[in-house]
């Protein structure tokens, strides 16, 4: 009889453990999907901005982690291309690496004045 009571006692055991499971995924789905909604609502109100874009790159898992593609480069060209084309002529760039420093040059020869 005590083999009975633990396979019984396990196999309640695993299915608090997975319910406890389901009910931590459904609490993470709802926080990612109010994440996401409050993100779209965001955006929505930055493309209202007058003169403002809202351009994506593209995601890519390596070693599991998510990391942004192509950002640096569509912002270099925007840069260089709104300059050339006399759209602008002040361009602010908050970034941490050294990536833009061939678009702040070119952006800078036609004339732009680029704070950073």
């Amino acid at each position: 009889m005590p083999i009975i009571r633990e396979v019984k006692e396990e196999g309640y055991l695993q299915q608090e453990e997975d319910q406890r499971r389901y009910q931590e995924d459904k609490l993470q789905f709802e926080e990612d999907k109010n994440r996401y909604a409050a993100m779209q609502r965001f955006i929505t109100k930055l493309r209202r901005l007058p003169r403002f874009e809202v351009k994506f790159g593209k995601l890519q898992i390596i070693g599991g982690e998510f990391n942004q593609k192509m950002i640096d480069v569509l912002m270099s060209i925007d840069i260089v291309e709104k300059c050339l084309g006399k759209q602008i002529q002040h361009a602010i760039l908050i970034a941490g690496d050294s990536d833009f420093i061939p678009a702040i040059k070119r952006a800078k020869d036609y004339g732009a004045i680029i704070h950073l």
